[in-house]
């Protein structure tokens, strides 16, 4: 008996370290329906499907971790409704958030929660361009890195009133601010506390 339990506890925490994926072929729904509990909010949906779009959308609407949405309904599922779950062979490795990629959703989401932003002219902003311009702590950014800072694109080209510069798509290391959003703010105070570290060539030190 206590061979048999070891044996499926082992291949139970086998199946939870590995990826998974919905059995396509089962019928049966778990009990309640499609539904998922994310930071205290019940999450329902018609399909399984409709659910992992419901969850992602979720998290990036408020700003939160996005994770992996899919296969955090899919560890849920193993425990409520196992018939639903299969254990993915080739145990494919989820597309998290670099370290890097959450600063800059994290400082995106402080800016658009806080709202009420008032942009400076197109000619303060691109002048404020010139100093980012040859800084070393000034690098490209690839929003296609997930579908999280996809939509973190989104919402710093709607901050900036979808105008464009020469910074749009650079982040500053230092400040770990998005250059193509901090030179439209016209005088926040975000950016005149960065005058402490900033090299001389920075634009926050035009601002007074």
């Amino acid at each position: 008996m206590w061979t048999i339990l070891f044996a499926n506890t082992r291949h139970r925490l086998n199946i939870l370290n590995r990826m998974h994926k919905i059995n396509t072929f089962a019928q049966r729904k778990p009990i309640g329906g499609h539904h998922f509990t994310d930071r205290g909010q019940i999450i329902k949906a018609d399909t399984y499907k409709e659910l992992v779009r419901e969850v992602a959308d979720f998290r990036l609407a408020n700003g939160y971790d996005y994770g992996n949405p899919e296969q955090d309904v899919l560890s849920y599922y193993l425990s409520i409704a196992p018939w639903l779950v299969e254990s993915d062979i080739e145990d494919k490795l989820p597309q998290g958030i670099s370290e890097r990629g959450k600063q800059m959703r994290d400082w995106v989401n402080g800016i658009w929660q806080a709202g009420n932003v008032v942009l400076a002219t197109p000619k303060t902003a691109n002048e404020r361009c010139e100093g980012c311009k040859g800084c070393k702590y000034s690098e490209a950014i690839d929003w296609d890195e997930n579908s999280e800072l996809m939509e973190t694109q989104k919402r710093a080209a709607l901050i900036r009133n979808m105008r464009k510069t020469t910074q749009n798509d650079r982040f500053c290391l230092l400040h770990k601010w998005v250059n193509g959003i901090a030179v439209w703010l016209l005088k926040p105070r975000v950016l005149t506390d960065a005058k402490r570290n900033s090299p001389m060539q920075c634009f926050v030190h035009k601002i007074d």
